[in-house]
């Protein structure tokens, strides 16, 4: 016992000379400085020995047999919640190296609570499905979406070195993109413009692009609007409508992933979900792309020949009429967004069914040219005021 104690004083003197803290992990110099932490525990001294565990913890913050004795330490002083947590960190950092440590942590654990284990397992599964979610939608620029995860994550496990950076790095982006309120006027602006582009007023869309790239020319908004004017207001490709549709169902994707596991946590904290504002119709935010284009799809696909040409009429006339009455900052200007995309991407489903079946004509390309264009507005104007 003398000499343990003795082992101990002098590994104690080696770690206050070297600032173990600073100086990386050292596995060697942690588990030297646990066998002083057993002769304290002996001795019934577990306070003191947890002292010895957060010192080998400081020389190497990833070993898991410290920790696994800081619980034991815990529990000692009847502190069942530190000791769980200890536990549950434990054999974190024993998996992959130590599979008796991970058994020994989990039964140890699930001494202490059973129930709490359970939820612990449901959080790291949380954890699990958030982080790619959270990484992904960085990636794309969807800060807001990615603070979010992020946030979720750090609320189940503080200290989770991924989402700390990832949350560090969105962060960063944000001041990048400049005054917040700023970048919400100007894609509010671009929004109009394009609004302005898809019902055929290139001299006000021109002018509202002008205004946008001269007040708010570092938002990205005010860069795409300054691109706009470069290129004359033209029509997008078909490559760029195919480009924006795949960014708007990934969104679509996102936010619903985003939005299962912020239920699956109030699920688990018991904490109801707010309540949604009353509507009048369908709104934007509402609308699922996704869904659109299958129920289109299924739609011509049930009609016979005879049916395309005036169902594909209509769903273009219903489409203009809605569009008219969709500029932004309207009243039921969204409801109307929502009724146009809609009638948009039937015609999409119904124009390809026309070319299937040889009927597609000078005059049905012309009008589906102009549904396209029509179709990328609104999938632009649902970016810019939903995403």
């Amino acid at each position: 016992m003398t000499c343990k104690l003795t082992m101990l004083g002098a590994l104690l003197g080696v770690w206050v000379l070297c600032g173990a803290s600073a100086q990386g992990a050292d596995r060697s110099t942690a588990l030297a400085l646990l066998d002083g932490a057993d002769a304290l525990m002996q001795q019934g001294k577990h306070a003191k020995a947890l002292e010895v565990c957060d010192r080998a913890l400081q020389a190497d913050p990833q070993c898991a047999e410290a920790q696994f004795k800081a619980a034991q330490c815990h529990e000692g002083m009847n502190k069942p919640a530190e000791a769980f947590k200890c536990y549950r960190k434990a054999g974190e950092l024993a998996e992959g190296y130590n599979p008796r440590l991970v058994r020994d942590a989990q039964v140890a654990a699930e001494k202490i609570s059973p129930g709490l284990v359970r939820l612990d397992n449901v959080d790291q599964d949380l954890v699990r499905k958030l982080l790619p979610v959270a990484k992904q939608a960085l990636a794309a620029g969807h800060l807001e979406t990615a603070m979010e995860a992020y946030a979720i994550v750090l609320n189940l496990q503080p200290g989770q070195k991924e989402a700390e950076n990832g949350q560090a790095e969105a962060q960063a982006e944000l001041r990048k993109r400049g005054d917040l309120i700023e970048a919400k006027l100007a894609e509010a602006m671009l929004a109009e413009v394009w609004y302005l582009i898809g019902s055929n007023k290139k001299a006000d869309a021109r002018k509202m692009a002008q205004e946008l790239s001269g007040r708010h020319g570092q938002t990205l908004a005010g860069r795409e609007a300054v691109q706009l004017l470069a290129n004359d207001l033209r029509p997008p490709k078909k490559e760029d409508i195919l480009a924006l549709k795949k960014e708007v169902l990934a969104a679509e994707k996102r936010d619903k992933e985003v939005k299962a596991a912020v239920k699956a946590v109030a699920a688990k904290l018991d904490t109801p979900p707010a309540p949604a504002p009353p509507s009048t119709g369908k709104r934007m935010e509402e609308v699922s792309v996704e869904k659109l284009v299958a129920s289109a799809e299924t739609e011509a696909k049930a009609l016979d020949k005879a049916q395309l040409i005036a169902k594909f009429k209509e769903a273009y006339d219903a489409g203009k009429a809605a569009y008219s009455k969709a500029a932004p900052g309207t009243p039921g200007n969204q409801e109307n967004l929502a009724q146009a995309l809609e009638n948009f991407t039937r015609c999409e489903a119904l124009f390809l069914k026309l070319e299937e079946t040889k009927l597609a004509n000078a005059e049905l390309e012309a009008l589906n040219q102009e549904a396209s264009m029509l179709r990328y507005g609104c999938m632009k104007m649902t970016i810019l005021t939903r995403y």
